[in-house]
């Protein structure tokens, strides 16, 4: 039972799920439902006709998605206490063998990835844009606010406060950006694997430090994709006409 199973998961304090782990997670969720329509644009129009944007989807599924991180954990943890011996697994082959499913056939596929990332120009206005929010922040502006409307990260909804956390949690460029920090100070951009940070570090307590982001992702623009799409086309349309597939996937 899925409620059982989560109540179980929240009694157990050996369990945490991060920030980052409910980001990605939820990166990959909205990349899943963006990939069921034609186009982005179809995407943000379907969103805006049930009164959403992006953000707000994010916000909608982030407790289901934190949920079942935590549910996933408590599982994995307990399947790490199970022990079986190779003559238990044998034993139990050789009983239930009848009906245990047949191993499907193989087949060998070959294909042809065309990588959807974002353009330098789209890097550009998305760095832009941070740089625009930065001297806002340190021009006095209320960095709650600020990350509320311009922070892509899950924390936005508290004003991106990170909370406290110890050394190892997050990063290194973001830990190596918070070490030059004193508290109240604002950092530069900082680029990670997520994107830009615009960090402020609030306190710092022994070794733990409580901090706030801005998080601006590197996502792929309308046009990035579009732009895809038409390589994509033009692939397939080589392939249709006789190009050697294995030329144009060492090529592309």
């Amino acid at each position: 039972d899925d409620k059982l199973l989560l109540v179980q998961a929240e009694k157990d304090t050996s369990l945490r799920v991060t920030d980052r782990e409910v980001s990605e997670a939820l990166d990959q969720h909205i990349r899943q439902i963006r990939q069921q329509f034609p186009s982005q644009e179809e995407f943000e129009r379907q969103l805006a006709q049930e009164g959403f944007t992006e953000l707000k989807l994010r916000r909608k599924y982030k407790e289901e998605v934190k949920n079942q991180i935590l549910k996933e954990k408590l599982v994995n943890a307990r399947l790490r206490q199970v022990k079986l011996s190779n003559m238990e697994v044998r034993e139990f082959h050789q009983i239930h063998k009848d009906s245990l499913p047949q191993r499907p056939e193989s087949i060998r596929l070959a294909h042809l990835l065309v990588s959807l990332q974002p353009s330098e120009g789209t890097v550009e206005a998305i760095k832009s844009l941070a740089f625009r929010v930065l001297e806002s922040a340190r021009s006095g502006a209320d960095f709650s606010e600020l990350a509320a409307e311009y922070s892509h990260d899950p924390s936005s909804e508290r004003g991106g406060d990170l909370g406290f956390f110890s050394p190892g949690d997050m990063v290194p460029e973001f830990e190596l950006a918070l070490s030059a920090l004193k508290p109240g100070e604002i950092s530069g951009l900082v680029k990670t694997q997520f994107g830009y940070h615009i960090i402020k570090l609030e306190q710092r307590a022994g070794e733990k430090v409580k901090a706030r982001h801005i998080l601006f992702m590197l996502r792929p623009s309308q046009e990035d994709e579009r732009t895809a799409l038409r390589l994509a086309d033009s692939l397939y349309q080589l392939v249709q006409t006789g190009t050697d597939f294995s030329q144009l996937a060492r090529e592309f």
